[in-house]
């Protein structure tokens, strides 16, 4: 990809890659957040401001790539899977679809602000991550029983994430006014095998068909493959073997106690809110969700994120700017994580006492590290 070489277009590039670390730090903060095990959609979502920011400034394709990106960037980071990639693809771009049609329409003429955007968007995320849960994780209508709960949740956390969006563009004003600097180095990219491709496609197609399969053995056999070649790729590794559990094991929760709890057919004894039809359930998602959180460790082996970036830059032809900022960020990225890490407990009670002065802190850091070449 060539290099813009003009003053204008450097600003352009570092601040892009400075929003998507942004986006992408204060999402890892949130981990730092406890969840409720009933509900682990449950979050804030303060980097929808970061979503917001992109819809106004550089418009809704842009906003598109932007949420592409930054869920390539996490991906790449901490391991590709179909399951954690689709339920946030899902919530992010419903996001975007209705803020950004809600910005056309009403935003730019001034009947809507930033809080009434991020209201909306964390109502559609909320809706968007939900609805996809049903369709690849609990078919059930009992999951719907949520909506309450999401309403209230999505009212709070929205206006906070509306109030929070003057900040970053009061800062992200000021940041190109002062930038004087030249963007960083070509960073390193890895570009697709042929093989890799193709097997990292077959892979692919192997997850979304899972959400078709409901005959245990068959899924059983298909997790057992799965397992073994994971098993081969880390040599033996412990760590790979029980990853799905040890990461995710509030989801296998979520989906335990839904199957289990709001399946109808034949009550177990002694256990009379419980059915065996919502036990059999559950372990066929089980299985399910082994095998995709397993198959990440294939993706990174296959080096199917430098695919999905490839494809990025079909799809988006004439944004070369802002692909060369996500290369960028996804170069400083581990940097940026190991930084939040050290500092989320810290940011969170800055956040409390202060937001803009957590606000500011934390998109200096991420500033900083962008603009810090690679030829130190």
């Amino acid at each position: 990809m060539q290099l813009p070489n003009n003053q204008n277009k450097d600003k352009e590039i570092v601040l892009k890659a400075c929003l998507l670390l942004m986006a992408v730090a204060i999402s890892t903060i949130e981990f730092f957040i406890p969840r409720i095990p009933f509900f682990p959609w449950l979050k804030p979502g303060l980097a929808n401001c970061i979503t917001i920011l992109w819809i106004i400034k550089f418009g809704f394709i842009e906003s598109l790539l932007f949420i592409f990106l930054r869920t390539w960037i996490v991906s790449f980071y901490f391991g590709f899977s179909f399951i954690t990639v689709l339920l946030s693809l899902s919530g992010a771009l419903c996001a975007c679809f209705v803020m950004a049609m809600a910005w056309y329409t009403v935003g730019r003429k001034g009947f809507l602000g930033t809080v009434g955007l991020a209201i909306l968007g964390a109502l559609s995320h909320n809706a968007g991550q939900l609805f996809a849960v049903y369709l690849i994780m609990a078919r059930n209508l009992h999951l719907f029983y949520q909506l309450p709960l999401m309403l209230i949740a999505s009212l709070t956390f929205g206006s906070i994430v509306g109030l929070i969006t003057p900040l970053i563009v009061s800062m992200t004003e000021a940041f190109q006014l002062s930038y004087d600097q030249k963007v960083p180095c070509q960073p390193d990219t890895v570009k697709p095998t042929f093989v890799g491709g193709i097997f990292g496609s077959i892979l692919l197609l192997l997850c979304i068909s899972l959400m078709f399969i409901k005959y245990n053995l068959i899924l059983l056999c298909i997790a057992g493959m799965v397992t073994v070649l994971v098993q081969l790729v880390k040599r033996g590794s412990i760590i790979a073997f029980f990853y799905p559990i040890t990461r995710f094991w509030m989801l296998f929760l979520f989906v335990a106690i839904f199957n289990s709890f709001f399946t109808y057919g034949t009550k177990v004894p002694y256990a009379t809110f419980i059915s065996y039809e919502g036990i059999a359930a559950t372990g066929t998602q089980w299985i399910r969700l082994w095998v995709w959180l397993q198959t990440s460790t294939l993706f990174i082996f296959l080096s199917f994120h430098s695919l999905l970036m490839s494809g990025l830059k079909g799809m988006f032809p004439h944004n070369k700017i802002t692909l060369y900022a996500g290369l960028i960020a996804a170069e400083k990225f581990p940097a940026i994580v190991d930084m939040v890490r050290k500092q989320a407990l810290y940011f969170i009670k800055k956040g409390l006492r202060n937001p803009r002065q957590a606000v500011t802190e934390l998109f200096n850091q991420v500033a900083d590290t962008v603009i810090t070449t690679n030829s130190e």
